[in-house]
């Protein structure tokens, strides 16, 4: 028997980060820039996250750009909820 799934919670994060993605997708922007604001989508997103069951890292796991490391993880985990292969 599949595991339950909150959609209500997992829907709107995965939304969040998709629409994210595609305003990122080509950009300018330094890495580290996008770092931050990658860290402040998932500080927006913790909540719906964590009641969807996605473990989230600690808030200070990595520092500028590394963080895109642990947002691609995230981002990985949100897709494995899902039940899409990344």
């Amino acid at each position: 028997m599949p595991s339950f799934v909150s959609w209500v919670r997992l829907l709107p994060a995965a939304l969040g980060i998709a629409t994210w993605l595609d305003e990122k997708a080509g950009t300018a922007e330094s890495e580290y820039l996008i770092a931050s604001q990658a860290r402040s989508l998932m500080n927006r997103l913790a909540r719906d996250l964590e009641a969807a069951g996605i473990d989230l890292p600690r808030p200070r796991a990595a520092h500028g750009t590394a963080y895109l490391t642990v947002f691609a993880e995230t981002s990985s985990a949100l897709l494995a909820r899902l039940g899409v292969a990344p």
